[in-house]
C-alpha cells in the first residue's frame, strides 16, 4: 500500500466512525451554480459549497 492510498483509508474510517466531519461553507441552489463557482475562484471559504436541487 502507498501513502496516498494509506492515507485515503485512514480518512475513510475517521468518517466512517463520525470523527471526520465535512466543514459546509454555504449551501446554496443548484441555480446559483455560478456564483458558487465564483466563489470558489475567489479563494477563502473554509469548508465546501453545497448545491441543493
Amino acid at each position: 500500500m502507498n501513502e496516498a492510498t494509506g492515507n485515503l483509508a485512514e480518512l475513510s474510517r475517521l468518517a466512517d466512525i463520525g470523527t471526520l466531519t465535512p466543514r459546509i461553507a454555504a449551501t446554496l441552489p443548484l441555480a446559483s451554480a455560478a456564483e458558487a463557482h465564483r466563489r470558489m475562484q475567489r479563494g477563502g471559504a473554509l469548508g465546501k459549497l453545497v448545491l441543493l436541487p
